[in-house]
């Protein structure tokens, strides 16, 4: 079975809580990247980036997880082949994938805002096993910093999303295009 991270979530209290789903989203990679042998939270990532300007970027993310323990734990690619993308998963490997959210609200995966609409972060772990309900790698297992439970309505992540919604997510993003994904792999796990 393929680890799972714990989920990390972006709304902490703090001032930057609504803007920390890339800090979320790397304290998540790098659990999965060290099998849990690291954990971190958001905070901690955006505190060790040096990123004071408001959302962060992989280059941030793997700075500071750099900091933590010496090492790289992200292959960052900025337009990557979604085909190139699932093969990694399969592989074993999983990511932090930026997504257009407005997707997300209009699939009605999107528990916690029906009004943001903008580019945000969800760590893909891994494709979903042949069930009675699901064919094999028809869903990924997703993990949205926005989704902790915190009231009734909204889940806890991780929550398993059609590959088909997170193909439009990642295609809607302007300057990613149809067959392209924004993308920051674990490196080891």
């Amino acid at each position: 079975m393929t680890y799972r991270p714990r989920a990390v979530s972006q709304i902490d209290g703090t001032k930057w809580q609504w803007l920390d789903c890339m800090a979320a989203g790397g304290a998540m990679a790098l659990d999965r990247d060290t099998l849990g042998v690291h954990r971190t939270t958001a905070i901690n990532v955006r505190n060790l980036s040096g990123d004071t300007s408001g959302g962060m970027d992989f280059a941030g993310v793997q700075y500071a997880l750099h900091r933590i323990d010496g090492q790289y734990h992200l292959q960052v690619y900025g337009k990557l082949a979604v085909s190139t993308a699932i093969a990694k998963l399969k592989a074993g490997r999983g990511f932090m994938s930026v997504v257009n959210y407005g997707v997300i609200v209009d699939s009605g995966l999107a528990y916690q805002s029906l009004t943001f609409r903008g580019r945000h972060q969800i760590f893909i772990n891994e494709l979903n096993v042949a069930t009675a309900r699901w064919a094999a790698g028809t869903h990924a297992l997703g993990y949205d910093p926005l989704l902790d439970a915190r009231r009734p309505g909204i889940p806890q992540a991780p929550i398993w999303y059609p590959l088909d919604v997170l193909y439009k997510a990642w295609a809607s993003l302007s300057d990613v295009g149809t067959g392209y994904v924004q993308a920051a792999f674990t490196v080891h796990h």
